[in-house]
């Protein structure tokens, strides 16, 4: 009996390490990809090490090479066993993610060695990693002059101030010669948005997120006149803001109740002619298509979304690789009623996309 048992208890154990290795090779396509995957994730807990306490638990978007995306609420500290070798995680609250994106690496280089100088001189030690296809990104993780992280972190308004502070940051560049439009301002301005993680692969790339400066997230305690300089901004931008809605909400409200009921021209010859559109799909669903489908034409989610991914599919793009993205941009535009951005002020805040919106196909 007892050989019988070590036999069947054997081939468990041989079952068990082949299902393992079966799903090893279907994710990350070799072993010694899995090995240096092991290697990475080691690493990065130790560099996420401090970031424990603040933040214990984030959204973790995960899938296999092949990009069949889940997404799930898991710690820094997840296991690999259960994840995959391509991982994007949900923004910390406190944290600020610079991603230059430029595909001539001595410009890129040379602005981010003119923005590590700035961070510097305010007392922050950058953590700059290379994106695994052509840009870099800069993580800043920061916290109040005095007191207690977690209650900052959980603070109502941390999202407020933590755009005043990116604001901030972008002003001060300027003054150090950094080129800002190499700065895809997209990845801090969205509702809710993942970042690659540290020592995650790159499928366009075809190469990993690796460090190229900085050995770990420091955390950059905000020096007091800073911080309340950041403050009075807050303030004052919402006066501001208060009183240009009260201005403006008389002369606004007809045009808003006609645009709900109808239709805008430019939205709907953007959306009826995906073909010409090679860049920039994300920030266009988030400030243009979704409200505009939503809170303008009154569609319902479900009806929403199909129009988005028949959109995506139509520009040459796998809706699979926008399909959390665009949930999540409906359910937070339905929840609050937004309606799209100005044509003017959207090709103001993003020039870069303005030759699709200003076009022989886009003139009303």
């Amino acid at each position: 009996m007892a050989v019988e048992w070590i036999v069947e208890a054997k081939k468990e154990r041989q079952q068990i390490e082949e299902q393992f290795w079966e799903r090893v090779s279907k994710l990350w396509g070799s072993f010694e990809a899995f090995v240096r995957m092991e290697e990475y994730n080691r690493k990065r807990a130790e560099l996420l090490n401090e970031l424990y306490l603040i933040y214990p638990f984030v959204q973790i978007q995960y899938s296999d090479i092949k990009e069949s995306f889940r997404s799930e609420l898991l710690g820094y500290d997840w296991d690999l066993v259960y994840t995959a070798p391509v991982v994007h995680y949900r923004i910390l609250p406190n944290e600020i993610v610079f991603d230059f994106d430029c595909s001539d690496k001595a410009i890129a280089r040379k602005n981010l060695r003119s923005f590590a100088i700035m961070l510097k001189s305010l007392g922050i030690e950058p953590f700059i990693g290379f994106s695994g296809n052509r840009g870099y990104h800069v993580h800043v993780v920061f916290g109040p002059p005095r007191g207690e992280l977690e209650d900052f972190v959980k603070a109502h308004g941390i999202r407020e101030f933590r755009e005043n502070l990116f604001e901030w940051f972008l002003s001060l560049a300027k003054s150090y010669n950094v080129k800002i439009e190499l700065i895809d301002q997209g990845v801090m301005r969205a509702e809710n948005h993942t970042i690659r993680s540290f020592y995650s692969f790159n499928t366009k790339g075809k190469r990993w997120k690796k460090p190229v400066y900085g050995e770990h997230y420091s955390i950059w305690r905000i020096p007091e006149h800073i911080y309340r300089n950041l403050l009075e901004m807050m303030k004052e931008k919402r006066q501001r803001k208060m009183l240009e809605a009260i201005i403006t909400n008389e002369l606004n409200e007809k045009k808003k109740n006609e645009e709900r009921k109808g239709t805008i021209v430019w939205i709907e010859k953007l959306l009826q002619n995906p073909g010409i559109v090679s860049d920039g799909r994300k920030r266009m669903l988030l400030h243009l298509i979704i409200p505009y489908l939503l809170t303008v034409k009154g569609l319902s989610e479900a009806e929403a979304e199909e129009k988005c991914r028949a959109w995506l599919e139509a520009t040459g793009v796998d809706y699979g690789k926008y399909k959390s993205f665009v949930k999540c941009e409906i359910r937070a535009v339905a929840r609050k009623g937004i309606l799209p951005m100005r044509r003017e002020k959207f090709m103001h805040m993003y020039p870069d996309l303005k030759t699709y919106l200003d076009g022989k196909f886009f003139i009303p």
